[in-house]
């Protein structure tokens, strides 16, 4: 279960670089 959540957590923080970056990039 601890390996789970933390490839979770790893999956969702990429996810969440990945968003920063677009926006970052979108915006002025």
């Amino acid at each position: 279960m601890f390996i789970f959540l933390t490839l979770f957590t790893a999956f969702f923080y990429d996810c969440v670089k990945i968003l920063v970056s677009l926006v970052d990039h979108i915006l002025p």
